[in-house]
């Protein structure tokens, strides 16, 4: 009896350690064939490209939309892939900073895309969604903030009662941290005194 049980576990353990495989097989094909198409035809203002050795890891830039407080500013973000992509969304985050109501200062973004459905009506990632198309509502976002589903509350209530400032203030933000000379100064800054 006892051997029967480990036997069944070990079949158990084998057949999910084939799903895995499968799946990861599945992520793989999926990946590679997103990544061919940003390259062929890249979503407007935007880029993306595997991040080092990992598949799973991602880098991506988007620019401000003209017309927008970030026009001009060219904003590095962080992807990072699921095992079980597409049937989970990918993870994605600001690593240049953007003052934005939907955009936190670790860089977290709240955009309904980014997360499972949840049962109560927040979540909308679907399989069928891909990374140009998280891309291009990430620029979206950028260009019209949600202030009813806002991340900072302090932004969010600047954005909404007094827009002047909060543009003011985004756009030197962007000048500080999203443009060539900010990218000019923080190399000058990291390299090392002779």
């Amino acid at each position: 009896m006892w051997t029967r049980s480990r036997r069944l576990a070990n079949f158990v353990a084998i057949d999910r350690a084939l799903a895995s495989l499968a799946m990861a097989g599945v992520t793989l094909l999926r990946l590679k064939k997103e990544m061919e198409m940003i390259e062929k035809d890249p979503p407007p203002g935007c880029s993306a490209w595997a991040a080092g050795d990992s598949v799973h890891e991602l880098e991506a830039v988007i620019q401000g939309a003209d017309d927008t407080p970030y026009a001009k500013g060219c904003f590095r973000l962080r992807i990072t892939v699921p095992q079980r992509y597409p049937f989970e969304p990918p993870k994605v985050h600001f690593v240049t900073p953007i003052y934005h109501p939907n955009i936190d200062s670790a860089g977290r973004i709240c955009l309904d895309i980014l997360n499972m459905p949840d049962g109560n009506g927040k979540g909308a990632w679907k399989p069928s969604l891909n990374l140009k198309t998280v891309l291009l509502s990430i620029r979206l976002l950028m260009s019209e903030p949600n202030p009813d589903d806002g991340l900072m509350v302090d932004i969010t209530h600047e954005y909404i009662h007094n827009r002047a400032l909060f543009e003011r203030t985004a756009v030197e933000r962007t000048r500080l941290h999203a443009t060539e000379e900010a990218a000019a100064a923080a190399a000058a800054a990291a390299e090392p005194e002779a």
